[in-house]
């Protein structure tokens, strides 16, 4: 990607990102919206942060963190649940999130880690060392 277009794409990340931030901080919806927004709010964040070059691993803790504590604290019906792991992996596959931590029994209880995330993450993983 040319640096025209990879900077346009940047600022349209940060702009989307500013607009779910802005609207996740003055929203008083029902917490399980809120989860939903929140989790919306940190796929953008890292898409962004990966486009600008300054992913870091403090901010895939803090993502762990604040969910595995929200989704925790929330009595959820069956089909919230659903939603929720349908969200949980949609920004499990940035290659981002390859800093989590996959021995946590957290996912893999709540089923957010599948086959295909897991062998992404893996191979994330080994491209990092390689790289080293």
């Amino acid at each position: 990607m040319n640096n025209k277009v990879k900077n346009k794409h940047l600022e349209n990340y940060k702009v989307i990102y500013e607009q779910v931030r802005e609207f996740y901080d003055n929203f008083n919806g029902t917490n399980f919206e809120k989860l939903r927004l929140y989790l919306l709010k940190s796929y953008y964040l890292i898409f962004r942060m990966r486009l600008e070059g300054n992913v870091n691993k403090i901010e895939i803790t803090n993502f762990e963190n604040n969910f595995k504590k929200c989704y925790s604290e929330l009595k959820l019906s069956r089909l919230e649940k659903r939603i929720i792991e349908d969200d949980v992996k949609r920004v499990l596959k940035n290659r981002e999130y390859s800093y989590i931590n996959l021995l946590d029994s957290f996912y893999w209880k709540n089923k957010f880690i599948n086959k295909k995330i897991f062998r992404r993450i893996i191979e994330e993983k080994i491209r990092r060392i390689i790289k080293k």
